[in-house]
This record gives C-alpha cells, structure tokens and sequence, in this order.
C-alpha cells in the first residue's frame, strides 16, 4: 500500500510540475507580449504629446500671423507717404501668404493629431482587452487545477481518496481520545431528573403568578 501510495504520488508531482510549467510558460509569454504593448501605448502617448504640443504651438504661429497681415493692411490704408505705403503691402501680402501655408500646415497636423489620437486610443482599449484576457486564463486554469485536485490525478481514485481522509479521520479521533479533549458523553437518567425537577419548578411559580392575579 505504501509503494502504491509513493508511486501515485511522484506520478501526481510530476504531472503537476509538467502543468505548472506549462501555464508558466503561456502566463510568460502572455506577460511579455502585454509588456511590449504597455511600452507601446507609453511611447504613443508621449509622441502625441509632442504633436499636441507642436499642434498649440502651430495655431499661436497662425493666429500671430493672421494679426499682422491685418496690421499691415491697415497700417498701408493710413500711410500717407506711397513709399512706405506700398511696403507696408507688401508686407502685408506676405503675411497672407504665410497664413495660407499655416492654415494647410496646420490642417494637415490636426489630421495627424486626431488619426494618433484615435490610434492611441484603440491601443489602450486592446490593451485592457488582453489584460482581462490575461486574468480571465488565470482564473480558468487555477479553477481547472481545483478541479482537479478534487477528482483526483494518476492512479488515485474518488474512492481511495475517500478512504485516506476516513483514515485520516480515525488518527484524529485517536487523538482526541488520547489527549483527554473530546466532550464528556451526556448522561440520559441525569438529564430525565433534570428535566422534571425544572418543569415542577416552572408549575409552582405560575401557580403563584396567578394566585397573586
């Protein structure tokens, strides 16, 4: 029996030791894969920052530009000297040329802002999706090791695991026994006078309740 019971049991380590190797193995894997995505996201955050910030940057440049076209034009109305005049046109008519080329810039940076920004925000969402996938094969597998362990591995069945705990069981009683804690056993002829003496006790007290009524 004893040789029965230590090959079961370097037959169950071992197949537990195979299991575990395996889900450390995916775990592992899964772990990795999760980090280099989580290093992804990070390094698309901090370029987006850069682009908002790039992108704040561009619309004060345009907003800037915008003012001093319409500067130059009403300084060139009000110049009375045509010399200076007309420089002040000119000047003008470079600004708007600026604020043309800002404005398609700057149309072109939103693009590339939003379409990051919309990217950014699928990673995330792919992200949390495969951390919940993470956890939910984590939780099936230790329930599938559970289960298991309950119904028994190798050699080993239900009825001989329900014999190890019925002798387990009985090594426990003997112990108790040994060790003097187990309850004393009630005695029955006791517990009869008990019982009568409290229930003639309960009659006379309300025979006095109802005297004094």
């Amino acid at each position: 029996m004893m040789a029965r019971i230590k090959r079961w049991t370097h037959g169950f380590v071992a197949s537990i030791d195979s299991m575990i190797v395996q889900v450390e193995n995916h775990e592992a894997q899964a772990s990795s894969a999760l980090r280099e995505l989580e290093q992804g996201v990070a390094r698309s955050k901090v370029q987006l920052l850069r682009v908002e910030r790039d992108g704040r940057a561009m619309k004060a440049a345009l907003a800037e530009e915008a003012e001093a076209a319409t500067r130059w034009r009403e300084r060139a109305r009000r110049e009375e000297s045509e010399p200076r005049a007309l420089e002040c046109l000119r000047r003008h008519k470079r600004s708007e040329a600026r604020v043309a080329e800002l404005r398609t810039n700057f149309s072109e940076h939103e693009r590339i802002e939003q379409q990051l920004k919309r990217d950014v925000q699928t990673l995330e969402r792919r992200l949390v999706e495969l951390r919940q996938q993470r956890n939910t094969m984590r939780t099936r597998q230790s329930r599938a090791e559970a289960f298991g362990v309950a119904q028994g591995h190798g050699d080993v069945e239900d009825a001989e695991i329900g014999r190890i705990f019925e002798r387990w069981e009985t090594r426990v009683a003997e112990s108790e026994v040994q060790s003097g804690c187990l309850v004393a056993t009630t005695d029955s002829f006791d517990e009869e006078f008990l019982d009568a003496e409290e229930a003639a006790s309960l009659k006379l007290e309300l025979a006095e309740l109802k005297e004094e009524a």
